[in-house]
């Protein structure tokens, strides 16, 4: 490889189990499983996604100004594209959002790739012992200016529970690093004010909640990216599994994990459960990658 990433997605599992980043992160083993999917994926996760596609298409800049009549036939293909079923849920926010949309949209669903600084050597980048540099690599929801000029953050986000209040909120480290890496990766002089959580529950009930962040957040954020991603590139990681049923219930690697538990040989479950994940290519006709809003704001 020219660069090494490290998605979000890695960070996740690198602090859950250390043997299902081993698994599946694209610097390790990088398997993914074949589909179909294994079962005991959580309905939360189909309908996170269904609404991060449809509100893609919903806030899509381009379409911003156009009549909303227009628009919904076009976020609901989105919707079930991406396996929602229930689209009262989207009917519902579409009655709902306009009483709260207080922004325009710049971009939906940008993938930002940032190198990661050195938490150790101010004004140097890491870089692996091939002399490949490091990449932090993520997919933002949408980047929103309000009325008065900021920019926020949007993180569609379906919540499992009660909802969260603003101190849990803050402690939400992708979003937060949405902020540090724009900021890096466009190097705006206009910062990055914080994170609309823009939150949906599975009985179809939505809130807002805005999060102001400060600069010693976002630096924070920065630095442990740095720390974890040193951590990961150490020739003398010891990995090791995470067991918690939180965890394991939507691991696709719980059959090769339970077999080198018993001793057993988890190749030939890889071999025909998994692949090699491709190298991640651009999206052809994806709404929205690359789509800047051409309203206030936007320059």
């Amino acid at each position: 490889m020219s660069a090494y990433r490290i998605r979000a997605s890695d960070r996740w599992w690198f602090s859950r189990c250390r043997r299902a980043w081993d698994f599946r992160a694209a610097g390790r083993q990088n398997y993914e499983p074949v589909p179909p999917r294994v079962p005991g994926v959580a309905a939360e996760i189909v309908l996170q996604r269904a609404i991060q596609d449809a509100l893609a298409v919903y806030y899509f800049p381009g379409m911003w100004d156009w009549d909303r009549s227009i628009v919904r036939p076009l976020v609901l293909q989105a919707w079930a594209k991406a396996g929602g079923t229930d689209a009262s849920v989207l009917e519902n926010y579409f009655s709902w959002a306009p009483t709260v949309d207080r922004f325009t949209p710049l971009q939906v669903s940008s993938d930002v790739e940032v190198a990661i600084p050195d938490p150790f050597a101010e004004g140097r980048d890491l870089g692996t012992e091939q002399g490949e540099r490091v990449y932090y690599v993520d997919r933002i929801d949408l980047l929103a200016v309000d009325e008065e000029e900021q920019l926020w953050m949007v993180q569609h986000r379906v919540v499992d529970g009660d909802w969260p209040d603003e101190d849990l909120l803050r402690l939400d480290d992708r979003s937060v690093l949405w902020c540090w890496a724009w900021e890096l990766y466009t190097l705006s002089p206009t910062p990055v004010t914080g994170v609309v959580h823009n939150l949906f529950a599975p009985d179809g009930s939505f809130k807002r909640i805005p999060v102001a962040l400060d600069r010693a957040e976002l630096t924070s954020a920065g630095l442990r990216v740095g720390i974890e991603a040193i951590e990961m590139l150490d020739a003398g990681l010891r990995v090791y599994p995470a067991p918690a049923p939180d965890i394991c219930v939507s691991c696709p690697f719980r059959a090769p994990c339970v077999a080198m538990n018993r001793g057993e040989d988890p190749i030939p479950l890889l071999d025909t459960g998994f692949r090699k994940r491709p190298d991640d290519a651009l999206e052809e006709g994806r709404l929205g990658g690359a789509s800047w809003g051409l309203g206030r704001g936007a320059a």
